[in-house]
């Protein structure tokens, strides 16, 4: 009968070695010493109790229990929906500072071509001044009257298209500077020949008296202007105003 008894407790068997061992802690501690475990073999052992667990569908971590998993898969839920608002919040950020960007080159672009336009306006205004300013200088240096300190004086002038149709002009002017700048100053007028009187009172009827002797020359009937002979030259004129100048 013990011996019965002995082989009904030996039923732990060794499955490397086949040794028999009546209880489960004496073949561990056999397996322990005669066959140790590697460590590949732990980490298929591993392997394998991580397949055996429970993983959770948003992020695969292994839970043992199914109550586990399901209260991580609430939080973790929540934090892939908080993920994805993020996520299209900042794709809404995003396209929102692209078009503040994209206003902003516009709106850049635009006060650009003002500027340009501005600027072309100013260029074309300080051109036009120039030529207005390069006109009048030219004009001025053309038109330059020579300064004439007599007073009182009988004179006669014509311009350069005058003089060749031979058209004079003949008149008084206590000033023969100012009277100048008094004529049209299209055209530059020059003075011909001027003779000095001895007071104003004299000049007015010298020149009644020049006016008189070459009326029949006069261009027109009220004008001062008068037209020389072909047959004369410029004494014709020259000589009438020296005598009535003497005369007096």
């Amino acid at each position: 009968m013990k011996q019965m008894e002995i082989i009904e407790h030996v039923n732990y068997n060794c499955k490397i070695c086949n040794k028999k061992y009546k209880t489960y802690q004496t073949l561990w501690k056999h397996n322990k010493n005669c066959h140790p475990v590697k460590i590949d073999e732990n980490e298929n052992k591993n392997d394998n109790k991580d397949d055996n667990k429970i993983k959770c569908k948003y992020c695969s971590r292994a839970f043992n229990f199914r109550n586990n998993k399901w209260k991580h898969e609430k939080v973790c839920k929540h934090k892939e929906q908080q993920n994805i608002i993020d996520e299209n919040k900042q794709k809404e950020l995003d396209l929102e500072f692209k078009k503040e960007e994209l206003r902003i080159k516009k709106e850049n672009i635009k006060q650009l071509k003002e500027e340009t336009k501005i600027l072309q306006l100013k260029i074309k205004l300080v051109l036009e001044l120039e030529k207005i300013k390069l006109l009048q200088d030219t004009y001025l240096k053309k038109h330059k009257h020579t300064n004439y300190p007599e007073k009182n004086v009988i004179y006669m002038l014509t311009t350069e298209d005058n003089k060749k149709k031979r058209n004079y002009v003949i008149g008084k002017a206590i000033n023969l500077t100012n009277c100048l700048s008094s004529y049209n100053k299209t055209a530059k007028h020059e003075v011909v020949y001027f003779k000095e009187c001895k007071n104003e009172e004299d000049m007015n009827t010298i020149e009644l008296m020049v006016l008189n002797k070459l009326k029949n020359y006069k261009e027109k009937a009220d004008r001062d202007r008068f037209i020389l002979p072909l047959e004369k030259d410029i004494s014709f004129f020259t000589n009438v105003i020296d005598e009535c100048v003497k005369f007096l």
